[in-house]
């Protein structure tokens, strides 16, 4: 009962309140039982087949897509496909991992089931796209960084070799080791005219290969840059063929199951509605019984005016009439 003559609901007033109350939550829960039925459609996203399937990034792969759907830029393109604004497929648009597994279930209500299905098919075709998307103009980006050191590191190895005379130091340094070794096997077995020539040309064999065996610590170096420049460009080339086939993954149906569609209950709407009514009502009532007492409740005196003096003198100083004799009967 103090709880009651708090919220200022006593007696009828009580009565009165739940009365009302209960008369709103019959209409509301009435009107929204009346409205068209919605239509709830579902489908599933299998995020691997578009993303690796490493065991080790799954986790990270579906965290990506569930951030990806949540995105205004996903919801304004599925929005211009669908005529559905971005904020309904905000508040209606659904999503969550299946288990452990990396299967994403998307779903949304609508009164119109074609419509419901069409936003949750492009939803996820556009969030797969958008995240691959992301990976293409990366790939993109890390090919368009490593070219310029592969052809770098080209141009002075081809500069180095154009220096020294030759095309190709490795094989040009294997020729004339072993030009220099049959002119030994020669001079063994040669003539005493053929002796001078065949010193002559060893000679000569013999400071080519001195030339670029002097040549070959600082070649060795600018191939090794040249090896690791192919080996960065062609990383990055391959994610970049990889980023391509994902995007062709993200369009295939294979990726997102065909929709399943069910009458959405109209249970949980009905009871929402009157509940909210109801409560509505019931603060209604309590804030206006509180303004009726506060409305009639008397003013208290006014503490300064009542009890003041008139001026001149204290209350000892005024003269009380006093009270007349009656006159003697003679």
């Amino acid at each position: 009962m103090t709880a009651l003559r708090f919220l200022h609901l006593t007696g009828r007033r009580l009565l009165v309140v739940v009365v009302l109350a209960a008369i709103a939550a019959v209409l509301f829960g009435g009107y929204e039982f009346r409205q068209p039925r919605r239509y709830k459609a579902e489908t599933t996203v299998f995020v691997t087949r578009v993303f690796p399937a490493d065991p080790t990034a799954i986790d990270s792969a579906v965290d990506d897509f569930e951030t990806v759907m949540g995105l205004a830029q996903v919801r304004r393109a599925v929005s211009v496909s669908t005529g559905v604004s971005p904020g309904a497929l905000a508040s209606g648009l659904k999503f969550h991992r299946i288990g452990d597994s990396s299967a994403e279930q998307v779903s949304y209500e609508s009164r119109d089931a074609a419509r419901a299905s069409r936003i949750i098919t492009t939803a996820s075709h556009d969030a797969l796209t958008t995240l691959a998307q992301q990976q293409l103009d990366s790939a993109r980006e890390a090919v368009g960084a490593a070219q310029p050191a592969a052809n770098a590191a080209l141009a002075a190895v081809v500069n180095f070799e154009r220096q020294l005379g030759v095309t190709d130091l490795d094989a040009e340094y294997q020729a004339h080791q072993q030009a220099l070794l049959n002119l030994g096997n020669e001079l063994a077995s040669a003539s005493p005219s053929q002796v001078a020539a065949i010193n002559s040309q060893i000679v000569s064999e013999t400071a080519a290969v001195n030339k670029l065996a002097a040549a070959q610590p600082e070649y060795q170096q600018l191939e090794g840059k040249l090896t690791e420049a192919n080996d960065t460009l062609g990383t990055a080339s391959d994610e970049l063929v990889d980023a391509q086939a994902r995007i062709a993954a993200a369009n295939s149906p294979t990726t997102v199951t065909a929709p399943t569609v069910v009458k959405a209950s109209r249970l949980l709407p009905v009871v929402r509605a009157a509940v909210i009514a109801g409560i509505v009502v019931v603060l209604l009532g309590i804030g206006l019984y509180a303004l009726v007492d506060r409305a009639g409740e008397p003013l208290a005196p006014v503490r300064g005016d009542a009890g003041a003096a008139p001026p001149g003198g204290s209350d000892a100083d005024v003269d009380e009439p006093k009270a007349e004799r009656p006159a003697p009967v003679v």
